[in-house]
This record gives C-alpha cells, structure tokens and sequence, in this order.
C-alpha cells in the first residue's frame, strides 16, 4: 500500500519559473466540499445556501485564472470545473425549493404550506443556468 507521501501531488517548478497548480486545486476542491458538505446536508436553510453559492462562485472564478503547466494539471482543472458546476446546480435547486421534502429539512420553510411544484434547471445560452419554479 502507497503512503499518503506518494500520493499526494506536490507543488513543483515546472519551467520557465512556472509553479504547479495541484496544490491550489487541491485547496479549492476542499473549499467547495466544506461548501457542499454545509449547505446540502439533511437539515438547510437559506441563509446557508445562498453563502455556499457565492463561495463556490468565487472559487469557480478563481479557478478560471490558473493555467495548467501541462495537460494533467489542465485536465485535473476541468475536472474540478465541472464539479464545482454540478454542486452549484444542487445547491441553486435546493436554494429555489423553500419547503421541505423528504429527508432534506428547510428549517426557513414558509409557515403556510405552498402548492406542489417542481424546480427546473434549464442553460442558458450564455452557458448559466436559469432556475425556476414550475407548479404541478
């Protein structure tokens, strides 16, 4: 078995006085699982989600300013965008859904119960997703 010393990717010079991004992917990685791992938990709330959004937000355009200095550092950085994508639309969705529905707990739930609805995610054409509620 591998002890975390060789598994671990490692910060280096690459050339050119170049640095590796690993480490900067590992930590926005874990800033957007502690986002994740806060705000989409069994019991939420509002005030949670919309801070775990701008969070990872932040994060994505964070992101969008590294360069991979080779094509496993670029393919570790989609990798990571796409991620950090997928958990902002679970976390958008569960934003527009105000009531609580079946083991996930909003604990900002309205007093006076709603009429059933769905929440739809659809792309825009400028590549955001729009988010809207959709009664049943």
């Amino acid at each position: 078995a591998k002890n975390a010393a060789e598994i671990t990717p490692k910060t280096e010079t690459i050339a050119y006085g170049e640095t590796s991004i690993v480490s900067k992917l590992i930590g926005l990685r874990e800033t957007m699982r502690q986002a994740l791992w806060g705000a989409l938990n069994a019991t939420r709330d509002g005030e949670t989600l919309r801070a775990a959004v701008n969070q990872t937000q932040d994060c994505l355009r964070e992101l969008e300013t590294l360069a991979g200095a080779n094509v496993s550092e670029a393919f570790a950085k989609e990798r990571l965008r796409n991620d950090m994508t997928a958990g902002l639309l679970a976390m958008r969705a569960a934003l527009a859904r105000e009531s609580s529905l079946g083991c996930h707990v909003r604990t900002d739930e309205p007093a006076i119960p709603q009429p059933l609805y769905r929440v739809v995610l659809q792309k825009q054409p400028g590549g955001e997703p729009a988010i809207r509620k959709e009664n049943l």
